[in-house]
């Protein structure tokens, strides 16, 4: 009996870090129209660590954080800087998610490229 449940924790942990750390995965968002939030992705994704950078071609300023920072709310990067969201531990129920993350320019057509691994 105690060797079944030691095993069985052993699978429960192999398969828990496999969900919890399934790859490197890039991507970029164009805000329209200024002053409009955008979120990173449309769908839910999970992901333990997320860097975000403003293009470095855009001519104002990126705002980032929740669906909130219209108006120049929220974290401010100038073109090129960027933002991280440090890694969370191996814990499956404490994650980032891509479409709780927004961005908003000051001018419109420009954005962000980011970087995330994925959960």
């Amino acid at each position: 009996m105690i060797r079944r449940r030691f095993f069985s924790l052993i699978a429960l942990g192999v398969s828990s870090a496999l969900l919890l750390f399934a790859g490197l995965v890039d991507g970029s968002k164009t805000v329209a129209s200024a002053g409009q939030a955008v979120a990173l992705s449309a769908t839910s994704v999970r992901c333990a660590w997320v860097v975000v950078q403003a293009k470095p071609g855009n001519t104002g300023s990126i705002f980032i954080g929740a669906s909130t920072i219209a108006d120049g709310r929220g974290t401010e990067l100038d073109p090129g800087d960027s933002q991280p969201f440090p890694l969370i531990p191996q814990d499956r129920w404490h994650w980032y998610d891509l479409a709780e993350i927004y961005v908003d320019s000051a001018v419109n057509g420009e954005g962000v490229t980011f970087t995330y691994f994925t959960r």
